[in-house]
């Protein structure tokens, strides 16, 4: 395996590594928006735009659901407010160094995190889908009647 900068520990499995990463607020850009972003080498086997959970064990093990874009600073996360909050962590943790244990998401769970996220231009274009490919199997049933 190949080590980059933070990792502090062998994969867990093959979806989920430990880091040792730098607490950074997110950019303007990226506030408020459910997602983290994380360099390349910081993402476990997540790629850019796939769901990742992200928990800190240092705070009885909270977790936070977040879409990861990337960044290039190496050892840094970078999390909104709301995904600081969601694992507990204060303004005082900004700059300091925490333990992040990331994983990313089987499809199944991603979608169900996409059907129910906060965000409403994430939200609403998943359920604009999965009325879509109803309508569409409503639709052949109708026909092959």
């Amino acid at each position: 395996m190949v080590k980059f900068p933070g990792l502090i520990s062998e994969q867990i499995d093959a979806m989920t590594s430990v880091y040792k990463l730098k607490l950074v607020k997110a950019s303007r850009s990226q506030s408020a928006l459910g997602r983290v972003e994380l360099a390349e080498g910081c993402r476990a086997t997540a790629n850019r735009w796939d769901v990742v959970e992200i928990y800190c064990p240092g705070k009885d093990l909270r977790r936070t659901i977040a879409i990861v874009v990337g960044t290039s600073e190496e050892g840094v996360i970078k999390l909104d407010l709301d995904g600081r909050n969601e694992l507990g962590l204060v303004k005082a943790d900004i700059g300091q160094i925490h333990t992040f244990r990331i994983r990313k998401l089987r499809w199944y769970a991603a979608f169900g995190w996409l059907l129910t996220n906060n965000d409403p231009s994430v939200r609403l274009p998943v359920w604009l889908g999965v009325l879509s490919l109803i309508l569409a199997v409503f639709s052949a049933l109708l026909a092959f009647r």
